[in-house]
């Protein structure tokens, strides 16, 4: 969480529930879903971080 922003109450909620989603599917052994579940869920988060279709730093870097 970042300090000293506003708060969106429905992105953290929408963004706790994709964690509940991710602990039932590896509590249910389901891997792979989970995986692509946490692939997405860490594409929308950078997505909000550096705006959509950006990239960090660290992936530009070649090396």
């Amino acid at each position: 969480m970042e300090y000293g922003t506003h708060l969106d109450h429905a992105r953290l909620h929408e963004q706790c529930h994709e964690h509940l989603v991710l602990i039932d599917l590896l509590a249910k052994g389901q891997r792979m879903e989970a995986a692509q579940c946490l692939r997405e869920h860490l594409s929308t988060a950078l997505a909000r971080k550096v705006g959509p279709g950006r990239t960090t730093d660290t992936q530009n870097e070649s090396g």
